[in-house]
């Protein structure tokens, strides 16, 4: 690896929302614990997922799919980009065609700020 981290913080996340209509996989971390805003990360036209549900203090990295451990994939679209998660707890990856990510004052109950319904 050894590329620039895309995001990094040392906050809990977890795995939110999934939604298989448009690929998209919710990570958040909620206010508490000291944190007074929410941070949440979205990957859209997700293709590949192995993450962890928790992850402790999280670092999103450009990855390889050379470097996933699992065997003969390939993306179903030369847009797709290769993500490595890791985390005190954990080491995972997500294949996706974008990554955001946003900081804003939202409660636990609140809607997200980068996913929108309808969900399916």
């Amino acid at each position: 690896m050894g590329s620039e981290p895309i995001f990094s913080s040392n906050r809990i996340f977890r795995v939110w929302r999934y939604s298989v209509s448009h690929g998209q996989l919710l990570i958040t971390s909620n206010k508490g614990d000291g944190a007074i805003t929410r941070v949440e990360i979205l990957f859209k036209n997700v293709w590949y997922m192995a993450v962890h549900p928790t992850m402790l203090a999280l670092t999103i990295e450009p990855s390889l799919p050379d470097e996933v451990p699992v065997q003969q994939l390939t993306p179903s679209s030369p847009s797709t980009r290769w993500y490595s998660l890791v985390s005190q707890n954990a080491r995972g990856f997500v294949a996706a065609g974008a990554l955001f990510t946003r900081e804003d004052d939202g409660a636990i109950t609140d809607p997200s700020s980068l996913m929108h319904a309808p969900f399916v």
